[in-house]
């Protein structure tokens, strides 16, 4: 059976990636021009899960050969030393792991702290879990561009009053707009007690509520400010199939809401990012 170990081994290092970029908030979650730098960030969380899921297989493994060498070794005195061998080397190698594991991240959060509080890193910390911050623009302008002092021009006037040119133009999508699997993503979510407990159900943000004119021009700042950056998944990121991400606020504590969601992901998908203020989850 040991001599099986390296094959099976290499079927899963191959095989498990394309089983996890099929599933829901698997390693690619866009396309082509939709792409930016957070689904990058995003592409790196699930890499490092990944790995950690990889280092428990080879655990997993090692044990499992261990334990057949012993049940095998018939009282052969050099058979069951070498059984024990591969226990204890199995245990070492993944405790020297995470102690590793455990230091670097203690020493980066530790380097990142405001020195009276280790309560603004949330998550595993900034190594271990990088985070995105999808900014929010924050343009003071009127509703219409113009020049100061000269009234509105007529033509932009007219392209922003016609919602299928704007589409057109930025790749929008309809007003209100939810892409399809997003509401079935939610529910999913608050299905479980402890989230439905945690949230906010009325400040569930998907689409841009304050400027709803958004969508149609998927987040660019032409007639009028945006609640979110352009591009954003909250007005479909150019895919004119409406909002893909929801924005879930706590009645009360933000991180005990995330916890609750991040232990749910595994059941209802989507890629998550703890914002502080708020978990936001998209497709």
């Amino acid at each position: 059976m040991y001599r099986y170990l390296p094959l099976i081994l290499l079927l899963a290092i191959f095989i498990i990636p394309d089983l996890v970029s099929a599933a829901p908030g698997g390693f690619v979650n866009c396309e082509g021009a939709s792409c930016s730098a957070c689904d990058l960030v995003d592409m790196t969380n699930e890499i490092i899960r990944w790995l950690l899921g990889i280092i428990f297989l080879i655990f997993a493994a090692l044990m499992t050969v261990a334990g057949f060498g012993l049940v095998t070794s018939g009282g052969n005195p050099s058979a069951l030393n070498a059984a024990k061998a591969k226990f204890t080397n199995a245990i070492i190698g993944i405790i020297i792991v995470f102690s590793a594991w455990l230091i670097v991240n203690t020493v980066m959060v530790e380097l990142v702290s405001d020195g009276n509080t280790a309560g603004n890193i949330t998550g595993w910390g900034p190594w271990s879990e990088i985070k995105c911050q999808v900014q929010t623009v924050t343009v003071e302008m009127g509703e219409i561009p113009q020049a100061a002092g000269n009234p509105p021009d007529p033509a932009v006037v007219a392209q922003c009053n016609d919602d299928a040119a704007l589409m057109t133009k930025y790749h929008g999508s309809p007003i209100g707009l939810e892409a399809p699997g997003l509401r079935v993503m939610i529910n999913c979510y608050l299905a479980d007690p402890a989230v439905s407990a945690l949230t906010d159900v009325p400040q569930l943000y998907t689409v841009d509520r304050e400027h709803p004119r958004c969508s149609l021009t998927n987040g660019h700042v032409a007639c009028g400010p945006c609640s979110h950056s352009a591009n954003s998944n909250h007005y479909g990121r150019g895919s004119g199939a409406g909002a893909k991400a929801v924005d879930f606020n706590s009645k009360g504590s933000e991180q005990a809401l995330y916890d609750a969601l991040r232990a749910r992901k595994a059941v209802c998908g989507g890629t998550l990012l703890f914002e502080t203020h708020h978990t936001h989850i998209s497709l």
